[in-house]
Formats: C-alpha cells, structure tokens, sequence
C-alpha cells in the first residue's frame, strides 16, 4: 500500500486522536474567534481583513493544508456585525471548501457588558479523489474508488459575552450535517460531517504598564469522539507583541463511540501587533502516536480597513 492510502488511515486516526474534530484546527483563533464563532463578528468595531495559512505535518505527502480568508465589520452603530469568510481545507483524498454569511447583533448588558447573538450561513463543497491514491493490491480499490463531490448547506451559530476584561462564547457548527444523514451512504463517507460545539472563555490580567497576561480556555466537542481541550496563556507585551502557548489534550466526560486515545500537543505562538495590522505564528509539537510528524505551522494576517483605522488605537480590544 503506497503513501496517500497509508496517509488516508493516518489522517483518520490522529483526528480522532487530537479531539476527533472534522471541523479545520487552527491554534491562534484565541486572535479571531470569528474561525469559530459567528457572533464575533464586527466584536472589533471597524472592519478588518484577515488570513490564515496552516500546514501541519510538513513533508507528508497529503497532509492537512488549511487557508482561510475572513472579512468583517460593524455596522448600525456598532450594534449589528458582519462577515464574509472562506475555509479551503484539504486532507488525504478528501477536500473541503466552505462559504459563509456572518451575522451578529449586539445587547448592552450591565454598564460594560456586551452580549452578541451571531448566526452564520453558507454552503460547503466536499470533494473525495481516490484517484490520487495508488495501491499494491488492485482488490483495495473496493474500498471506495473514483471521485465524488458532493455540496451542502451549512449553518453555525453562537453568542459572545465580553467586557473589557472578560469574556465567555459558545458556538455550535455543522447545524444541518444530520439532516442530510444517512448511515452506510457514500454521502457520509465523502463529507464525514458531525456537529461540533464549542465553549470558550478568558480573561485580561494587567501585570503592571507594560506587561498584560490573558488566559483562555477552549473546550471542543463533536459528540462522537473525546472531549478536546484547550488551555492557552498569551502575555501582551507593550501592547505590541503577544507571545504564550497552548496545551491541547483530550478529556472523557461521557461513555462514546470513541474512546480517549493518548493525544497532545504543546503549542508555541508569536503576534506582532501595529496600529493597522498584525501578523502571528504557531508551532505545533505533537505527543502522538506519529511523533516523526511534528512539524506543523500556522502563518495569520490581519490588516484594518476604512476610515476607522484609529479605532484600535482609541479603543482597543483584547480578545
């Protein structure tokens, strides 16, 4: 059996390994949590663009390669916000290629809280090309052979409570993946979808002028596989340059159709922030099974658009 089917197993077994997520996995959305919440959106108040590239397992032919593209603001008075966003994700034979609508609509809450209501709609691209795999045995194309595409709708929605210091998000994707179905189908074979539900919440901490410390906890639960958990602790330096880490691992809450294997992975990170742009970087080391592969990169970009540029000098926003 030649490498792309080898990759194939691979790819299946390290995600359920690492969270058993199908959704992409980024390790800086703490800097966007637009990747995983739609009502983020416009959370910054001016419209800003931004990028990610992430490679992980860099030199195995096949492995995951995750782009998004993310445009967002706000408008009416900063009370409704708005997005547009890609996610090109490709793994093994398979491809994933999703467009979105992002919509949120901002309460006051208190004198200083906030509560967004988000709502996200779009449609995904699932393609599957057994085409590009090559075999010893010509019976292992019984497997699942030829190329298959299939599109569907998508929706996701969330809320997000913040403060200057605080904030808590919760989000569900993936909302009609169980209205399409159906056991045994090669539909489920090629899209291999499932929802996923996400909790997050951090804190600011001011260590003194010039130094601040943000901690943030992510937890991610697709309602198959183990509890994926995040714990990241990010220290703001001067108001310029962000630097921390990530702890990933898996959790087991409740009896599942897959068990907690032993998976984690320790996450170094960087961001580079100017008054109208920033730019960041996260290394991946990983404890599992297939320790050779541990080189994975995640490159972002983000840049502030519009006559509102100064708004994240005047009011700047953390989270």
């Amino acid at each position: 059996m030649k490498r792309y089917l080898i990759l194939f197993f691979i790819v299946i077994s390290i995600s359920l390994e690492a969270q058993a997520q199908q959704d992409p996995q980024f390790s800086q959305y703490m800097f966007n949590n637009l990747i995983i919440n739609p009502a983020y959106a416009g959370y910054k108040e001016n419209w800003n663009v931004s990028a990610v590239y992430r490679n992980q397992w860099v030199g195995v032919e096949g492995a995951p390669k995750t782009q998004t593209f993310i445009l967002d603001g706000s408008l009416a008075k900063d009370k409704v916000g708005l997005a547009l966003g890609v996610i090109n994700d490709k793994y093994g034979l398979r491809g994933k290629f999703s467009a979105y609508v992002n919509y949120s609509y901002k309460l006051l809450v208190g004198e200083e809280g906030t509560l967004a209501l988000g709502l996200a709609g779009g449609i995904s691209q699932f393609t599957y090309d057994s085409d590009k795999a090559t075999y010893e045995e010509e019976q292992e194309r019984d497997f699942l052979n030829g190329k298959y595409t299939y599109m569907e709708p998508e929706a996701r929605f969330g809320i997000h409570y913040s403060t200057n210091r605080f904030f808590f998000g919760a989000s569900v994707t993936n909302l009609f993946s169980q209205m399409f179905s159906k056991e045994g189908s090669i539909r489920n074979i090629v899209t291999n979808q499932n929802n996923h539900f996400f909790l997050s919440s951090g804190y600011l901490f001011d260590i003194n002028d010039y130094l601040r410390c943000k901690p943030t906890i992510l937890l991610k639960e697709d309602f198959k596989g183990p509890t994926g958990l995040d714990g990241n602790l990010n220290f703001l330096v001067a108001d310029k340059v962000w630097i921390g880490g990530s702890y990933r691992t898996n959790i087991d809450i409740w009896k599942k159709e897959v068990e907690s294997l032993s998976g984690s992975s320790v996450v170094g990170m960087f961001q580079f922030v100017g008054d109208t742009w920033n730019i960041g970087y996260s290394y991946d080391y990983s404890a599992a099974t297939l320790r050779s592969f541990n080189s994975t990169h995640e490159i972002s970009l983000g840049f502030v658009l519009g006559k509102n540029r100064n708004l994240k000098i005047l009011n700047p926003r953390y989270f």
